[in-house]
């Protein structure tokens, strides 16, 4: 079962605010790894729950990471690394170490964040977000267009433009028309030419 970092921290401040015990978290989360829930506690008293929240801090240089091998090679646990780094899971650290088993020192690289992980409802309304964002960003570009047609509406080029906006909301009807005043306009112009064929 995948857990969300917010979750962890819900199930962290269960704990460390409303002193509920660890086997009662577990229980109300259907959860069963007390290590890990014992894992995140830690983490939270050593960094707080910005670890938890900014996923920016997931940028691993490869020296950091040579090091963090070196102490746990060292006699350190794995644990105790990978709180000390901030790993949101001591299972990174235990991937670095496999990797430098496997395939050596020249191996470890740079890495950078990945999005946490989001439950379906966040997902969805990311997606959603996205989706929006980009219809703004479309219809800003179409009323910069109309503007500019609107004091040259020979304009060749802002009938085209406009034309390719329609084209990328569906809206094909509109964007054949635009693209034959632009030709009509400019019988040169290529790109609409093009888009009429």
């Amino acid at each position: 079962m995948r857990i969300t970092n917010k979750e962890k921290l819900k199930m962290v401040l269960g704990h460390i605010n409303e002193g509920k015990s660890l086997s009662h978290i577990n229980e109300i989360n259907n959860y069963k790894d007390v290590s890990k829930l014992k894992y995140w506690i830690n983490l939270y008293k050593q960094h707080g729950r910005q670890t938890f929240i900014d996923r920016s801090a997931g940028a691993y240089k490869r020296d950091t990471k040579l090091l963090a091998i070196n102490r746990v090679k060292n006699g350190e646990t794995i644990r105790s690394v990978s709180v000390d780094l901030g790993l949101i899971e001591p299972g990174i650290l235990s991937d670095w170490i496999q990797k430098y088993d496997k395939e050596g020192e020249q191996a470890i690289q740079d890495t950078y964040p990945r999005k946490s992980y989001l439950s379906k409802d966040e997902r969805y309304k990311a997606n959603i977000d996205k989706k929006l964002e980009e219809e703004n960003i479309r219809l800003k570009a179409e009323i910069e267009y109309l503007k500019v047609l609107e004091e040259d509406d020979e304009n060749a080029e802002a009938h085209f433009q406009l034309g390719e906006l329609y084209a990328l909301a569906g809206d094909t009807t509109r964007a054949r028309a635009e693209w034959r005043r632009a030709v009509r306009i400019d019988p040169a112009h290529g790109p609409a030419r093009s888009r009429l064929n």
